[in-house]
């Protein structure tokens, strides 16, 4: 599953450690019915996906709207 950093705060220091994302898209990876990534967060969890070795080899993704994230704006198109 995806990750996103987590972090305790100690009084001499900091401890970052991942935790797992939820994948919480709609639809179902088909053609017909593309997984649709609407949020940073969600687009975040695809890559954290990707790189861990999930290749999304013949199912289909699409962004839902456009995402701004850390000043990159990704337009809204599909792709397999």
């Amino acid at each position: 599953m995806g990750v996103i950093s987590s972090r305790l705060v100690f009084e001499e220091g900091m401890v970052t450690y991942p935790t797992k994302a939820n994948l919480d898209w709609t639809g179902e990876g088909t053609e017909a019915s593309p997984y649709i990534i609407t949020t940073p967060q969600q687009l975040i969890a695809f890559g954290d996906e990707v790189n861990a070795g999930n290749s999304f080899k013949d199912q289909y993704v699409a962004l839902g709207n456009d995402i701004v994230h850390e000043q990159h704006q990704l337009g809204s198109r599909g792709h397999r």
